[in-house]
């Protein structure tokens, strides 16, 4: 495919989240929000099977620069998918600063590879794992203040501390991946 060719998949692929977007913002505006509802974020275009799966709608997916758009749609009741916490949160931070959104909205999440990390406003988010994102991000934090501070240079800085909240992220959902607890005799 030429460079030409595959810019014009992404547009396309843009668009359509667009229109995604633009189809939960119109059924949030019309009233017609009785039910809860199912909503997916993606990354990568790949990740849309993963969420259809989930039970979500096309119209009702959208990427990652139209979450705050789609925070506000959601309702109580209402559960946000995603393919893995990877693909939704940059941070173990920024996983818990969302989780805590959605909590408070009354909404619930589902992972489709993490399903220890399910919640929904009719069984909230257990305290251990509340505890456990805690922890991560408070060691992740940790860390990226240490290099911070410390004498590396700049560019050096930065890109530890890109590694750190990879490595972060990288850990919660290795905790947490659908077959990382296991029943006693299972």
């Amino acid at each position: 495919m030429t460079p030409g060719g595959s810019q014009s998949v992404r547009k396309r692929y843009e668009l359509a989240l667009w229109e995604g977007y633009m189809a939960v913002r119109d059924t949030k505006n019309s009233g017609s929000h009785n039910a809860s509802r199912k909503y997916g974020v993606i990354c990568r275009q790949e990740e849309a099977c993963i969420v259809r799966k989930m039970g979500v709608a096309e119209k009702d997916t959208a990427g990652l620069g139209s979450l705050g758009a789609l925070f506000s749609c959601m309702r109580a009741g209402d559960t946000l998918c995603v393919p893995g916490v990877a693909s939704f949160a940059s941070s173990a931070g920024d996983l818990w600063m969302k989780m805590q959104s959605l909590s408070a909205r009354g909404a619930g999440f589902q992972s489709g590879s993490e399903r220890y990390l399910d919640f929904s406003c009719t069984s909230p988010l257990p305290a251990v794992v509340a505890e456990t994102l805690k922890a991560f991000a408070s060691r992740e934090a940790g860390f990226v203040s240490w290099v911070q501070c410390s004498r590396l240079p700049e560019a050096a800085k930065m890109a530890l501390a890109v590694r750190i909240r990879a490595e972060s992220i990288a850990g919660i959902a290795l905790v947490f991946q659908n077959n990382g607890i296991r029943k006693k005799g299972g």
